[in-house]
């Protein structure tokens, strides 16, 4: 046996065996194949062929051949292309404006380019001088690289539609109306037309102006920007959304825009409720029944588009007679289908109604407040029996047996079998509706229904959800309402009502119901129970005080009211104290100045606590004219403090000498109010709003002196300083008040102050 390879040279030779007749192949390597890689050279044409014929005829060299010099200007020709789709920088924008606007350098001063900026302005209206227009005539050809500097843009960002529409936000943003318009117009007809969309709904929004609105989105057609799907949701709903109806004259542009929409087949269903929602916003709603009408058939009517309609119903109750009002709600009703009927649909029906009650009472004064008589209203009756038939109001309905005449059954007409759940717009409607024909009773009562089934709830850890339906504005006109229907002891039951929200409520009190429950102090003490019995104003004070101290206090100061109710303490105090009824004592005087002398030694009047700082840095003085209101509202306290108790012919004793403890009291009083009086001053200054005191709080001899004092004040103070700062001349002032009310105090305590009353 013998192995053996035929090319032993290699090693993956075949293998082979050799017997003693034959020869076998034992091994047979796998077949290799063997490639080479090439590389094609493209020989670029450089003209030397030309240059060596040109040299050959002309014997002279030419640099570059008419093939190279045509590449050459190709070149230059994109890079000039490039260059004029960036910007200038800042300095190159200001050399062009002098070399080839003739603005000087004088008048450059004030104005700073860029975005951010507003003093460029002016400078987006400067024309190329070979200015030439453009298709549509209109639009001067412009320095664009200038424009581009001043807008903060490149030509290739104008190319995409995104970045354009977020330059456009940032620009409204910044109240930059002129530059995002410029930027929407230099992006062109395709890519500046979600733009144009973002700056007619800024003006809708934002600025409230509907012609403004109309009037561009009728330019922007001239300007090639064309509205697409969207810019007509937008325009109608931003009209609808608008706090004040719009004219007759923006009512007939919008109709045009509709009835174009109408003719070139592009109305939708959405179009149609927007549109309809709009024309309910103007001065003749009627025109959504005429918009209604004219709809093309092949749109199909939702739920939104019926409650749009009831919607209009209501808005033009008041300019339609009894009889048609009743049927246009009744064939109304006829129309909708029962399975697009829902709670708001239901709102909407009972609003109808109460539109129409808000009307008549507005019209005249002779609807009236009779319980009997009530019923016998129609419109009375068609509102609260659907509140009560459609909604869950539970315990409320039982009270008021109604049943509706015009309103359809929820369960025969609807084939509802169950009632609609409360929300805080029925639950408005219905207070609205009682406090409108004068039921405050049943009002009161539905409001303390919910509120006390908070309470029980809560009490258990449960919450039923109650102040979804109690929001802050539900409660805010509950509180003006009973303001109205119960003047004599409104003050009681707001204080009760606000304690319970604020131990019950998920979300904070706002100021405004703080602000309404003084209100209603303010207007206990105008009635006579209050002003005419001294126990009950003095009752009246005292509950002020407690309230204020427990929702107002200074912090980490419970018994010490901070600065802000004060100004309706003063104002209650002066209300109710018209008749002079605390002439016999003191008392209450002394009860008002002790807890204002509190307020001042715990630091609340001084201006530093009425300065506020925005997120930008710079400082606001919005309350330093309450500051000074208060203030004011203080010296003419004192001044009437002193007057009544404090003159010389009620100090006088038996044997005819003046008592020397209330003198020097009286003289304490005059030194703090004259001090009051610098401060005031020193508000006005910080304010510049000079105002006139009253002669018997500053006469004009005793202003003068005062203008002297402080003069020579300012000139040199403790530390030998030519001027004294603002906060140091306040701090010798709030330093000095301190150390008056000090003094006050403990006569008021120590002495035993009596005033005789023989002259009272």
């Amino acid at each position: 046996m013998l192995l053996f390879s035929k090319k032993s040279n290699y090693f993956f030779a075949p293998l082979y065996y050799r017997g003693s007749n034959n020869t076998h192949l034992l091994y047979h390597p796998p077949a290799f194949t063997r490639s080479f890689q090439t590389t094609t050279v493209v020989y670029l044409p450089t003209g030397l062929k030309y240059k060596l014929t040109y040299l050959q005829k002309n014997q002279s060299l030419v640099n570059k051949s008419p093939s190279e010099l045509k590449k050459l200007k190709t070149v230059k020709k994109n890079k000039l292309h490039k260059l004029h789709k960036t910007s200038y920088s800042k300095q190159q924008a200001y050399s062009k404006l002098t070399s080839k606007y003739g603005i000087t350098k004088e008048q450059l001063e004030g104005i700073r380019l860029g975005p951010t900026s507003d003093s460029d302005l002016q400078l987006l209206l400067l024309s190329d001088d070979k200015a030439k227009h453009d298709i549509n005539g209109d639009l001067i050809k412009r320095d664009r690289r200038l424009l581009y500097t001043i807008l903060g843009v490149t030509g290739e960002q104008l190319r995409d539609a995104k970045l354009v529409t977020k330059d456009v936000e940032k620009f409204l943003k910044r109240h930059q109306v002129e530059k995002a318009l410029f930027l929407i117009r230099l992006a062109g007809p395709t890519r500046g037309v979600a733009g144009m969309n973002k700056l007619i709904e800024y003006y809708l929004t934002s600025m409230q102006d509907a012609k403004a609105a109309i009037d561009l989105f009728n330019w922007r057609k001239k300007w090639g920007i064309l509205p697409n799907a969207q810019s007509y949701t937008i325009l109608f709903s931003g009209i609808a959304g608008l706090a004040q109806p719009i004219s007759a004259h923006l009512t007939k542009k919008l109709m045009s825009i509709i009835i174009g929409l109408v003719h070139k087949q592009e109305l939708n269903t959405i179009h149609l409720n927007s549109a309809m929602d709009a024309l309910c916003n103007c001065c003749k709603p009627e025109h959504v029944f005429h918009l209604y009408d004219m709809r093309p058939k092949g749109i199909k009517k939702d739920k939104i588009t019926y409650n749009i309609l009831l919607k209009a119903l209501g808005k033009i109750s008041k300019d339609i007679d009894d009889r048609q009002f009743t049927l246009l709600v009744s064939e109304t009703i006829k129309h909708i289908p029962p399975k697009y009927f829902d709670s708001q649909m239901a709102y909407q029906l009972c609003y109808c109604f109460a539109a129409k009650i808000k009307s008549k009472s507005k019209g005249s004064s002779s609807l009236s407040t009779n319980n009997s008589e009530q019923c016998e209203n129609l419109y009375l009756n068609e509102t609260l029996s659907g509140l009560y038939n459609y909604f869950k109001f539970d315990d409320i309905e039982n009270d008021n047996e109604l049943q509706p005449k015009i309103l359809p059954n929820l369960r025969d007409h609807w084939g509802i079998n169950e009632k609609f759940e409360l929300n805080s717009h029925v639950f408005g409607l219905l207070i609205d509706i009682l406090n409108e024909i004068g039921q405050y009773k049943n009002m009161r009562k539905s409001f303390e229904l919910l509120l006390s089934k908070e309470q029980s709830k809560a009490a258990t850890g449960k919450r039923t959800g109650i102040f979804e339906i109690l929001t802050p504005d539900i409660i805010e006109r509950y509180m003006e309402y009973i303001i109205k229907g119960y003047p004599s002891v409104c003050s009681n039951i707001l204080v009760d009502v606000f304690t319970r929200i604020d131990e019950n409520s998920p979300y904070k009190t706002s100021k405004h119901m703080l602000v309404l429950v003084y209100k209603s102090f303010i207007k206990q003490a105008q009635k006579g129970e209050t002003f005419k019995n001294r126990t009950n104003f003095v009752h009246l004070l005292k509950n002020f005080q407690k309230f204020a101290k427990k929702f107002e206090c200074v912090p980490k100061a419970d018994t010490v009211m901070s600065w802000k109710p004060w100004s309706f303490y003063f104002s209650v105090f002066q209300e109710g104290n018209v008749k002079n009824i605390l002439n016999e004592s003191k008392i209450e005087y002394d009860l008002i100045f002790a807890e204002y002398l509190k307020s001042l030694n715990a630091g609340e009047f001084c201006m530093k606590n009425f300065i506020s700082q925005n997120k930008y840095g710079s400082k606001t003085d919005y309350n330093l004219a309450s500051l000074k209101m208060i203030e004011l509202k203080c010296v003419r306290f004192i001044s009437d403090y002193i007057t009544k108790y404090y003159t010389f012919a009620d100090f006088e004793n038996n044997n005819g000498k003046i008592e020397s403890d209330v003198i020097r009291y009286r003289r304490l009083l005059l030194r703090f109010k004259k001090k009051l009086i610098e401060h005031i001053s020193l508000i006005e200054e910080r304010i510049g709003a000079k105002t006139k005191l009253d002669d018997h709080i500053m006469p004009k001899v005793e202003a003068e002196g005062k203008a002297k004092q402080d003069k020579e004040q300012v000139s040199t103070n403790l530390n030998g300083a030519e001027k004294t700062s603002e906060e140091e001349r306040e701090s010798l002032i709030l330093d000095y008040l301190k150390k008056l009310a000090k003094l006050i105090t403990n006569y008021e305590t120590k002495s035993n102050i009596t005033v005789s009353n023989n002259n009272k």
